[in-house]
């Protein structure tokens, strides 16, 4: 005898259909924001920051952002030049200076010059409030089918596939500040101004591309690559 098959089902109206469209939206915004982490974990320091100021952030901010800072540069006359790096909330205070060290030994590298001097690191440390308001969250109802075994009085065994569905009310979530640290630097390199002990572009970029501070291998600039190599052929 075949097994015969009942259903019942509880409906859904159609505020409730939309409601789960809405509510899938940040369920797939969490997933993505997951996967892109995923992408960033084996990212360093470097990777992340080291790069030509391009973006500050505007308005209400938090947390960080690769696309947030980096390094500028302006020439001054022949042999000088005014070398900063900004960051926002990351990186720290201690590789903002580094990487300022960095870019000066560059821009030498660049300018085939074998040693520089440059200001000491003076990192100025400000901080910024972001005051976020208050929004909801819009509700959602979700839909499963349950599948249970009744048996009949006769014996008799069928299936009834039950339809729940459950609703998940509005959240609001309250207003809330968010505080940030915005580190800058601006160092005076110089060719001929005696600002320090001299600095060795040369080790000071071979010691980047090793990694030696622990924060990463900085993607040089194409032009000082290139001069390293020349160094490079000229020592061997």
């Amino acid at each position: 005898m075949s097994t015969p098959r009942a259903k019942t089902k509880t409906p859904m109206n159609r505020n409730c259909l939309a409601l789960v469209q809405i509510g899938m939206k940040p369920f797939f915004a969490s997933l993505l924001l997951g996967f892109l982490c995923c992408l960033t974990v084996a990212c360093t320091t470097a990777d992340l920051h080291y790069h030509p100021l391009t973006s500050r952030p505007s308005g209400n901010w938090q947390g960080s952002s690769s696309r947030w800072g980096g390094y500028t540069e302006t020439r001054k006359s022949a042999n000088n030049y005014q070398i900063g790096f900004e960051s926002y909330n990351r990186p720290s205070p201690e590789a903002t200076a580094y990487f300022s060290l960095v870019r000066a030994a560059e821009r030498a590298a660049i300018d085939g010059k074998k040693h520089f001097y440059l200001e000491p690191a003076k990192v100025n440390n400000s901080q910024q409030v972001s005051h976020f308001t208050g929004y909801t969250i819009p509700g959602h109802c979700h839909t499963h089918v349950e599948t249970v075994e009744e048996i009949l009085p006769c014996g008799d065994i069928i299936y009834v596939d039950h339809e729940i569905t459950t609703h998940t009310p509005d959240t609001f979530v309250p207003p809330r500040d968010a505080y940030n640290s915005i580190f800058k630097v601006s160092r005076q390199l110089s060719y001929t101004n005696k600002l320090s002990n001299p600095f060795s572009s040369y080790q000071i970029l071979s010691d980047a591309s090793r990694n030696a501070r622990g924060y990463g291998r900085p993607k040089l600039d194409p032009r000082a690559h290139a001069q390293m190599k020349t160094w490079q052929k000229q020592t061997s």
